[in-house]
């Protein structure tokens, strides 16, 4: 695992990816620390952790549409599945490398609101666990793509993927009021959803039984809410769809309420994703 960290780590900084994601971060986050805390005069640095938070929508599969689907597209993914190291090892390492680029610019993030600091008052407490927060998100979002990546050879179908996932769950508050509304375009993206849903099933298990069966059980829940509008169904409906807000999760932070729920919910997506990528693996190594 050591071994594949540094060479991950290595590829990343000798690349081109690599240091145009920390560029851009840093960029896009000097522009909003300049505009909101040094000339609007804000104390708090979580305002530009909240505005530059769609950066990851981008950056995130940027970094990880790589990872595996360029080792499958060029057949050295055999030679790593082969190797004396586990799969839970390969993955890890990998994502350890990736944690450790996108903890560079986050990292030089802390050092903004010291500088801040000698102009005023700030609430250093609060604008850490902002950035801790923040630090998180990025480490789910980067799950989320890496398992994309262990999933296809093509880069541009893992990045596309990663992107619309992210996106979804970027926009989800919005969207859920659609949902719960029973509206047409409500049904239809999750008429979307299940057929993904359906996919991943199929995948899995390479039945198209148990595909089928998944996509028309997930259609007649849906069509049961839409029809019903059950408050006590639209209620349990919405708690579902809460579940996947994956950015809501840190815009808690902006109100200075240290939630130690939504640390915990990122770090059990990073958890889960890494686990469905070593899953991915593993039907690979022994199909």
């Amino acid at each position: 695992m050591k071994a594949i960290y540094k060479r991950e780590v290595t590829s990343h900084l000798r690349g081109l990816i690599g240091w145009v994601a920390i560029a851009v971060m840093l960029f896009v986050t000097g522009i909003y620390f300049t505009a909101y805390n040094l000339q609007q005069g804000y104390p708090y640095f979580g305002y530009v952790l909240s505005s530059i938070s769609f950066l990851l929508l981008f950056l995130c599969p940027a970094l990880t549409m790589r990872t595996f689907a360029e080792e499958r597209r060029q057949r050295t993914d055999q030679l790593l599945l082969t190797a004396p190291v586990s799969i839970t090892g390969i993955v890890v390492g990998k994502y350890l490398a990736l944690l450790t680029i996108f903890a560079i610019p986050t990292a030089v993030c802390g050092v903004y609101p010291l500088v801040l600091s000698q102009f005023g008052t700030v609430p250093m407490l609060e604008t850490y666990a902002t950035l801790l927060a923040f630090f998180l998100l990025g480490a789910a979002c980067l799950a989320v793509g890496m398992f994309f990546s262990s999933i296809t050879e093509n880069q541009v179908i893992a990045f596309v993927a990663t992107v619309v996932t992210l996106l979804v769950s970027y926009l989800m508050d919005g969207l859920k009021t659609f949902v719960t509304s029973g509206s047409t375009a409500g049904l239809v993206l999750f008429t979307a959803l299940a057929i993904a849903a359906g996919a991943l099933a199929w995948y899995f298990t390479k039945s198209w039984l148990l595909g089928g069966g998944v996509f028309v059980l997930l259609e007649l829940v849906l069509a049961g809410v839409t029809l019903l509008r059950n408050s006590a169904i639209s209620s349990a409906f919405d708690a579902v769809l809460s579940a996947v807000t994956l950015f809501s999760r840190f815009d808690g932070f902006l109100s200075g309420t240290l939630d130690l729920t939504a640390y915990l919910y990122l770090i059990t997506v990073a958890v889960l994703f890494n686990f469905f990528t070593v899953q991915t693996l593993e039907k690979r190594r022994w199909s």
